[in-house]
């Protein structure tokens, strides 16, 4: 999802000083981009305040609520630029996106398909549907959206790694282990594209060259909460659970609501015979709402 209309960007080497509705939403990028969101906000909103059909802020505005998890609010500010503006294709996209994580699917797709009717060449809208229908189940009919997305961009990264993501797991690793050395080759520091080769690895059964990537991935990012958790996945798996832990606390130190990190940290303490620290953890997991924790204390208790 773009932050911020692609027509905005160009304008936010310094805040601008006040004059008009323009001005206000100047600023607010400028204010989006340092991820001061308080200050954006209050210019988006007077922006929309002097000119209520500037669509522009509207769009941004969603944008920045869907940022800080604002989901409804963004919901609203894209059906605000649709109703003022009905051909903009970005709207369609982003809304669909959101009623996504709203739990809409069906409606996301109509939202898509939308986009796709009016804009027939906007890669991001079949990458997007694509995502609604793997969700949905449909990877083969996914990876046309896909393949539909990389004909229209052949250096779409994003769009690599999904399709391999669904290519391992309709269990064609080599496929997909193609998808992500492109993803690599057309980016080679973009951490994304070697923790999913590292996860396609792991589903191969080549750990060591899984740890290799997902280390890799971390050095690009190393506040890849998600890749020292499957890191360490990965070591507990070749019954390295000291090195395990090693790096389930580091994901925790990341992110200290990463339900799953506690989770698998409680399992490698349990068989390391530390059931204290373990039952301790999986109580955090199962108060953070990961289901699986709280079987997993009755099993040990």
């Amino acid at each position: 999802m773009s932050l911020i209309d692609q027509n905005d960007k160009k304008q936010m080497d310094t805040v601008p000083e006040i004059e008009n509705a323009e001005s206000y939403l100047k600023r607010g990028n400028k204010y989006f981009e340092l991820e001061n969101y308080a200050g954006a906000i209050e210019d988006y909103n007077k922006a929309i305040e002097l000119n209520p059909n500037f669509t522009r802020a509207y769009f941004n505005r969603g944008n920045l609520k869907s940022v800080v998890t604002d989901f409804d609010g963004a919901l609203k500010d894209y059906e605000k630029v649709i109703e003022i503006s009905p051909a903009y294709t970005e709207a369609y996209v982003n809304l669909g996106i959101i009623k996504s994580k709203l739990g809409d699917n069906s409606g996301a797709l109509i939202d898509l398909n939308k986009a796709i009717q009016i804009m027939p060449d906007f890669d991001k809208a079949y990458l997007n549907r694509g995502l609604i229908i793997t969700q949905l189940g449909n990877l083969n009919e996914a990876i046309e959206d896909f393949n539909k997305a990389i004909e229209l961009n052949p250096n779409f990264v994003d769009a690599y790694l999904y399709r391999a993501n669904n290519k391992s797991l309709l269990d064609d690793y080599d496929e997909a282990i193609a998808d992500c050395n492109k993803a690599i080759q057309l980016n080679p520091n973009y951490s994304v594209s070697y923790a999913k080769l590292a996860d396609v690895k792991f589903r191969t059964g080549a750990n060591p060259a899984a740890i290799e990537n997902y280390s890799i991935a971390i050095k690009l990012n190393p506040k890849d909460f998600d890749s020292y958790t499957n890191r360490g996945y990965v070591k507990a798996a070749m019954s390295d659970h000291r090195g395990a832990i090693v790096d389930y606390t580091k994901a925790i130190e990341i992110n200290p609501n990463y339900a799953v990190a506690y989770f698998r940290r409680g399992c490698s303490q349990n068989l390391l015979g530390d059931k204290e620290s373990s039952i301790q953890d999986l109580k955090t997991s199962a108060a953070l709402g990961y289901s699986q924790a709280s079987e997993m204390i009755k099993s040990i208790l």
